[in-house]
């Protein structure tokens, strides 16, 4: 029986800290795009950073609560309701996410 190379090239699987570095700076500026998009009501332009960010962090609950909230407005609620279960899943502890999923249901 052959044996199985378990070993990891670390150079491609972990991040270096200035990628990290980035990514937490990416994520700044993005939010911060999607809330001046936001709140000049350009939906699809925040949608858009949004679903950025969390493709880079998705632990980061304030863009699953934007992009949420977008949908609300929009009247899509299953798709707000989708995306906070997403949330939740991943930010378990987040009161607020299970505030807005419940309010989400409610609506």
């Amino acid at each position: 029986m052959a044996e199985i190379d378990h070993s990891i090239d670390l150079t491609t699987t972990l991040k270096t800290d200035q990628q990290m570095q980035g990514d937490v700076q990416s994520v700044q500026s993005f939010f911060k795009i999607a809330q001046e998009a936001f709140n000049e009501k350009r939906y699809r332009l925040a949608i858009i950073y949004l679903r950025k960010i969390i493709q880079i962090d998705n632990t980061y609950a304030s863009a699953f609560k934007m992009l949420a909230r977008i949908f609300q407005i929009r009247h899509n609620y299953k798709k707000a309701a989708e995306i906070l279960r997403q949330g939740v899943e991943i930010n378990y502890r987040d009161a607020d996410l299970h505030y807005q999923l419940g309010h989400t249901y409610y609506l």
